[in-house]
């Protein structure tokens, strides 16, 4: 009916049923509009109600106490989600600063960052020097390595030492017969 329209208002009227009426409603019913929500509220939206402490705790993150407010702003993020928004956590994040009225951090000034920067480059650039480093020194090893077997396949394949003149003959009058 129009009293379940919203999705909010569909959870909590089904919410209020035993899941057995449900179900027989479900089974039962030739309306496709009640049927979806039905099957909505078993695949969407239970799921959702059970991810709600993860929503309560992404809002004391922020710094929201627990109270009644607190509780509100969970049941309204409850119903945007039921709504389809605030899937993302960067999505929900945004919307609990939005419902609980707690601002961003400012964002450093530009003098701040500029001398953070600094000093990051610097130890950045420390850091990639001796990266370089152990990068050569395993480079050069890898290169060694690489020529002990290049001598050891050399040395294997090599031809033998002849033994004497008759090393050829003897195969030349094995073809004559």
């Amino acid at each position: 009916g129009k009293k379940t329209q919203e999705p909010a208002a569909a959870f909590r009227y089904l919410e209020k049923l035993p899941i057995e009426q449900t179900a027989y409603l479900m089974a039962e019913s030739n309306n496709s509009a009640a049927n979806s929500k039905i099957r909505a509220y078993f695949n969407k939206w239970r799921p959702i109600r059970l991810a709600l402490p993860t929503v309560a705790n992404e809002l004391q993150a922020l710094g929201m106490p627990a109270g009644d407010k607190f509780d509100a702003i969970v049941e309204s993020m409850f119903a945007m989600q039921l709504n389809g928004r605030g899937k993302t956590p960067e999505e929900r994040i945004k919307s609990l600063r939005k419902l609980s009225g707690i601002k961003e951090q400012p964002k450093k000034k530009e003098k701040e960052k500029k001398a953070a920067k600094g000093a990051a480059e610097k130890r950045v650039s420390a850091s990639d020097a001796s990266a370089k480093q152990s990068h050569a020194a395993a480079a050069a090893k890898i290169t060694q390595r690489q020529n002990q077997k290049d001598e050891k396949q050399r040395i294997k394949h090599a031809p033998a030492p002849s033994a004497g003149k008759n090393k050829g003959k003897k195969h030349a009058k094995s073809k004559r017969r």
